[in-house]
């Protein structure tokens, strides 16, 4: 998964979220977004339909705080040499870094979907071909 175009701004209203100082803060930060359509002030929670972007970083809050307060490591850091020229950086994984837990969660749930998929198919044709038809005919027929 990569953070072009549109999933790249929807990826950085949750992080917005995120990093915000408290979950309500980041909130209203979306709410009262003055960088998208400058100079205007916008409610992009409203205008880009962000409530499962809201609905992620509550749960990354959530997951972040449990494992916290139960003393779990969730993200592994370290610093990374570019080359010649170019400052290091850090790059982290683990689930506790925003990212992976982003497209973590993205990827458990369009799975879920397709085992929905496959179950509803499988009960309409009364047939496990119908279930896989379903699940190849969604591949097949979407975009991106």
């Amino acid at each position: 998964m990569a953070f072009r175009t549109e999933m790249g701004l929807y990826y950085s209203y949750f992080k917005t979220i995120v990093e915000a100082p408290s979950f309500l803060n980041g909130v209203w930060v979306i709410m009262n977004d003055k960088l998208t359509e400058y100079p205007l002030v916008i409610n992009t929670l409203k205008r880009f339909n962000l409530y499962p972007e809201v609905i992620l970083a509550s749960w990354y809050r959530i997951y972040t705080k449990i494992m916290d307060l139960i003393g779990i490591q969730t993200k592994i850091c370290w610093t990374v040499t570019r080359g010649e020229g170019l400052s290091p950086i850090e790059s982290c994984e683990g689930l506790g870094d925003p990212a992976c837990f982003y497209v973590a969660v993205i990827f458990i749930l369009n799975g879920l979907m397709m085992a929905l998929f496959f179950i509803y198919g499988t009960y309409l044709s009364g047939s496990h071909l119908g279930g896989l038809v379903t699940v190849l005919c969604f591949f097949f027929n979407h975009g991106e």
